[in-house]
C-alpha cells in the first residue's frame, strides 16, 4: 500500500497572508484524516515555528473531544514556540473534561511556573496561581469545560506546597459563586492544620464551610451550609487538635459535629478516646468506647490499642487486661508491639515488675523489637525491689538480642543501683560501657559513686 500523502498547505507556498481560519482549517485536515507518523514532520515543514498563541488555542479547541491528540499538539507546538497563558488554560480545561487529571495538573504546576516568573519585577505580585485562575475562569465557557478544573488548581498547589496560594485561589472563587468538591475542601484543611496549626485550620474550615441564610428571618438552626462538611473534614481537625494536646479544640469541635448531626465514624471515636486517653480521663474515654459498640461499630486494633494504653497510664492494669482478652480472644485481632508496651507500663506503675517481664518476653516471642523504654522501665522497676543483679542480667540480654539502643537512663539506674547495694566495682563496669556508647558521665554518676564507696 501507498503512504498516505498529505495534502498541500496554502501555508508552504504563502505563510505571510494565511488566514487563522486558514491555519485551523488546514492542520485540522492533517490531523484528522492522515495517521501517518510523518504528519507532524510534515506540519512542521509548513510551520517551522510553530503556532502563534490564537491559532494554538483555535486549533486545541477544535479538537476538544479528542484530548490525547489535543495534547499531542500542544506539546509538539511548545518545543517550537512557547504557549501563552491561554493556551495553557485551553489545554487544560480540554484535558480536565476528558478525565486526564495527572495530565491536567502537570500543565497547571508549569502553568503556575511561568506566570510566577512572568510577575516576579512586579511588587506585591500576587501568586501564580491566581494568574492561572483567571485564565481559566476566562476561557472556561469556550472550552465547554467542568467546575472539576478549579479543584485540580488546587490540588496542584497543595501537592506543591503553595498552600497561601490554593487559599487566595479559593476565596477567589467563593467571591464568583463557585465551590470546591467536598473532597479537595478537606485536602486544603489537612494541609493548612499540617503547616499552620489546628486554629487555623478551624478557622478555614468556617470560612470554607460558611453559611448563607436563605431568607432574612431564617434562625441558626435553619441556615443553609453552601458547602456541608462531612466526617472527615471534621475527622481532620479532630486529629490536628489532639496531635496539638488541645483537648479544648477537640471538644469544639465535636460540639460543630453535634450541631450539624455529623455522625462520627470508628477514626472519629479513636482520635477522641486518644484525647480524652492522654489527659487522664479514662472515664470519659470508656463512655466513648460504650457509644462505638452501641452503634455496632468493631473496634479495631487502634481503637484496642489507645483504651490500653490509656488505662495502664492511670494504673488500671486489670481493666487493660480484661480489654487485651477481648482483644485477641474474642476480637480475634492480634496485638501490636504497642499493645504490649502499653501494658509492661501498666504493670511497671503498679510494682508487678514479673508480670511486665512475661509480657516482655511474649513480646520478643513474637518478633517485636521493643522500644528502649519498655527496657527502662523493667530495670527501674527490678531496682526498686532490690533485684540488681537480675535487673544487669535484664538489660544485658535485652541489648545482646538486639532491637534494644540503650541510652543515659538505662545506664544510670543500673550505676545507682549498683552503688546503693554497695557493688561499686560492678557499677564501675557499668559506667566503662556507658562511656563507650558515647554518655560521659555527669554530676549525678559521680554522686552515686561516692555514695556507693560510702556504703564499703
Amino acid at each position: 500500500m501507498a503512504p498516505t500523502e498529505l495534502p498541500p498547505s496554502p501555508a508552504a507556498t504563502s505563510p505571510g497572508i494565511q488566514s487563522h481560519e486558514d491555519v485551523v482549517s488546514s492542520v485540522t485536515a492533517i490531523l484528522r484524516h492522515h495517521c501517518s507518523k510523518s504528519r507532524w514532520n510534515y506540519l512542521r515543514s509548513i510551520h517551522p515555528q510553530g503556532f502563534s498563541p490564537p491559532d494554538l488555542s483555535r486549533l486545541l479547541l477544535s479538537f476538544r473531544n479528542r484530548a490525547h491528540l489535543a495534547l499531542r499538539l500542544f506539546t509538539w507546538s511548545s518545543r517550537l514556540r512557547r504557549p501563552d497563558l491561554a493556551g495553557y488554560a485551553t489545554i487544560i480545561h480540554i484535558l480536565a473534561r476528558s478525565g486526564l487529571s495527572s495530565q491536567a495538573q502537570s500543565l497547571i504546576r508549569t502553568a503556575i511556573a511561568l506566570e510566577e516568573q512572568h510577575r516576579q519585577k512586579e511588587e506585591d505580585a500576587p501568586g501564580g496561581a491566581l494568574g492561572v485562575l483567571e485564565t481559566l475562569a476566562a476561557t472556561y465557557r469556550a472550552c465547554d469545560s467542568r467546575p472539576f478544573v478549579f479543584d485540580l488548581l488546587v490540588r496542584t498547589c497543595l501537592a506543591s506546597r503553595k498552600t497561601e496560594q490554593a487559599i487566595d485561589a479559593v476565596r477567589r472563587l467563593r467571591s464568583r459563586g463557585l465551590r470546591l468538591t467536598i473532597g479537595t475542601s478537606n485536602s486544603l484543611v489537612r494541609h493548612v492544620a499540617r503547616s499552620s496549626g489546628a486554629d487555623d485550620a478551624l478557622r478555614l474550615y468556617r470560612e470554607i464551610f460558611s453559611c448563607s441564610a436563605e431568607s432574612d428571618g431564617e434562625t441558626e438552626s435553619r441556615r443553609r451550609l453552601d458547602l456541608p462538611p462531612n466526617v472527615q473534614t471534621f475527622n481532620s481537625l479532630l486529629h490536628a487538635f489532639y496531635c496539638e494536646k488541645h483537648l479544648e479544640g477537640v471538644e469544639r469541635v465535636v460540639s460543630e459535629m453535634t450541631r450539624l448531626g455529623c455522625e462520627p465514624n470508628l477514626f472519629t471515636y479513636n482520635v477522641l478516646m486518644a484525647a480524652f486517653s492522654n489527659e487522664g480521663r479514662t472515664d470519659k474515654s470508656m463512655e466513648l468506647w460504650g457509644q462505638m459498640l452501641e452503634k455496632q461499630m468493631e473496634p479495631d486494633v487502634v481503637s484496642y490499642n489507645t483504651l490500653i494504653g490509656g488505662l495502664c497510664r492511670v494504673s488500671e492494669v486489670a481493666r487493660a487486661e480484661e480489654l487485651y482478652r477481648r482483644m485477641t480472644i474474642d476480637g480475634g485481632i492480634e496485638p501490636t508491639c504497642r499493645t504490649l508496651e502499653s501494658l509492661i507500663e501498666g504493670h511497671c506503675r503498679t510494682g508487678d515488675v514479673d508480670g511486665a517481664i512475661l509480657i516482655f518476653r511474649d513480646l520478643r516471642r513474637r518478633g517485636f523489637s521493643p522500644v528502649t523504654d519498655s527496657v527502662n522501665r523493667i530495670v527501674e522497676g527490678l531496682c526498686r525491689k532490690a533485684r540488681v543483679s537480675e535487673a544487669v542480667t535484664f538489660f544485658r540480654k535485652a541489648v545482646a538480642d538486639g532491637g534494644v539502643e540503650p541510652d543515659r537512663s538505662s545506664y544510670e539506674t543500673l550505676i545507682g543501683g549498683l552503688c546503693e547495694e554497695g557493688q561499686p566495682e560492678e557499677a564501675l563496669a557499668i559506667q566503662v560501657e556507658m562511656a563507650s556508647r558515647g554518655f560521659e558521665p555527669d554530676r549525678k554518676v559521680y554522686g552515686f559513686f561516692l555514695r556507693g564507696y560510702e556504703e564499703c
